[in-house]
């Protein structure tokens, strides 16, 4: 697959994938783990985009888009993963591990972005409903929300752009990356979603995140040490 069908591609996708934040309802498709395989189906590797999924997912279990917070964007996050990824391995031909590693730090930077994004977005969804309100006929009310549509798209556009192209630029680095088995990857990240779960079922007092990032850490140096 060429660099330039790889990027169109991807940000048809990504595209696509965001309107299920806002524009039409959230069905969970923008979700990391579900955004990474379909995104991955269309790189023409499923199974490698499912086990990214896998990777991202439990990072923003404690970063919800409740009411009016506006979280790190977990949804970006598994769209720049994917495309970092997907370009590391089939333009720049990094091998699986470091390119999970990779697409990990990456896609919790560009969270910012899509953060950040996802802040612009919402503002003009607020001149849009009030332009809804003053709209004098069905077609402008018809005008309006497909302006609404091109806004999420662009959003996953932009994100699949610029992820592009930050991966192209980071695959002289790569080198420098660590190897680590993707066994261990898992067992990171989890062991960080499991300590954000506890968060979300009411359990905050500071002995409890003391001990979840201790039986996390001990999780992960078993893992080390004897797997």
């Amino acid at each position: 697959m060429t660099p330039q069908l790889l990027l169109i591609i991807m940000c048809l996708i990504s595209g696509i994938i965001l309107l299920d934040k806002y524009s039409v309802g959230e069905f969970g498709i923008s979700q990391p783990l579900l955004s990474a395989s379909i995104l991955g189906f269309a790189a023409g590797d499923f199974s490698k985009g499912v086990l990214l999924g896998l990777l991202l997912q439990p990072l923003w279990i404690v970063e919800l888009p409740i009411g009016r917070k506006v979280p790190l964007d977990g949804q970006a996050s598994g769209i720049a993963g994917a495309v970092v990824f997907f370009t590391l391995i089939l333009i720049g031909k990094v091998p699986f591990e470091k390119a999970a590693f990779a697409a990990i730090v990456l896609a919790s930077i560009m969270s910012i972005l899509g953060g950040w994004l996802d802040l612009v977005q919402r503002k003009i969804n607020g001149y849009i409903s009030l332009r809804i309100e003053r709209a004098t006929s069905l077609w402008e009310v018809a005008f309006v929300h497909a302006a609404a549509l091109d806004v999420a798209f662009l959003r996953g556009v932009i994100i699949a752009v610029a992820s592009f192209v930050v991966s192209l630029l980071s695959v002289p680095l790569i080198a420098y990356i660590p190897f680590i088995p993707f066994e261990r990857l898992l067992v990171s990240t989890f062991s960080i979603g499991l300590a954000g779960a506890l968060t979300l079922i009411g359990l905050k007092k500071a002995a409890i995140p003391a001990l979840a990032g201790f039986a996390s850490w001990a999780v992960v140096w078993f893992c080390i040490k004897f797997l």
